[in-house]
């Protein structure tokens, strides 16, 4: 997907601010809505779950900075079978630690980006 961005990226272009997939759609816009895909939203979220893993360890506190981004991502990712939320609370915030029980999580996943992926290199084909 970097190699696609880089490539249809103008060099005089301003770099665009926001998620990797937020730019893509930026520079993408010309030639393919990648928000009309229906693995859009489902990759918006997936990344955000990797933010959480990489950055904060899969856990999660309600005193971060952009709690209610990060918390409507991963609500949205429990409807996935092998995908849990585990919440606890202390004294000073209550936390959420991701659980992935199920490979079906996983295999949904690959999935929903090798879609994605088929959908932006048919329709970048197209136009």
């Amino acid at each position: 997907m970097t190699r696609i961005v880089n490539y249809h990226k103008k060099e005089d272009e301003i770099k665009h601010r926001g998620t990797f997939l937020e730019k893509a759609k930026m520079v993408l816009k010309p030639k393919v809505n990648i928000t009309t895909f229906t693995q859009y939203t489902f990759l918006n979220n997936f990344l955000e779950l990797r933010n959480v893993i990489v950055h904060y360890n899969g856990k999660v506190k309600s005193s971060q900075p952009k709690i209610a981004k990060k918390l409507n991502c991963l609500n949205a990712l429990k409807k996935i079978k092998g995908f849990t939320l585990k919440e606890t609370e202390n004294i000073k915030s209550i936390q959420y630690e991701v659980k992935i029980d199920d490979q079906k999580f996983l295999k949904y996943s690959l999935k929903q980006i090798e879609d994605f992926l088929n959908n932006l290199f048919q329709a970048l084909k197209e136009s």
